[in-house]
């Protein structure tokens, strides 16, 4: 059976391209909140994980790029974190993504 034309192929890339893009900020969150940090502010990380949003934002739009970063935050708040704490994060990931997209 032969795949008739369309727009499937499309789709499926891009939904990989979302879901890869996604794993990779998530074992950058995972590896960053493994680094110890002995800053006198708490809460400052390194943002290792934002370098997928900004692969994201160049590779992608500015509405895929958000995806992941809410998708990034709320699968490591569930996983790792607090509720609390992943409210802070997604401060933090709203307000950078906001920033890489004035930029």
């Amino acid at each position: 059976m032969t795949q008739s034309p369309g727009r499937a192929p499309d789709r499926t890339k891009k939904l990989v391209t979302y879901g890869v893009i996604t794993a990779a900020a998530l074992v950058l969150g995972y590896i960053e909140a493994q680094i110890p940090y002995f800053f006198t502010v708490p809460g400052i990380k390194l943002g290792l994980a934002n370098t997928a949003a900004v692969f994201a934002l160049y590779r992608l739009s500015w509405g895929g790029a958000a995806a992941i970063s809410a998708l990034r935050v709320l699968v490591f708040g569930l996983l790792f974190t607090s509720p609390f704490s992943m409210l802070f994060s997604a401060a933090g990931a709203a307000v950078s993504l906001a920033v890489m997209i004035l930029l």
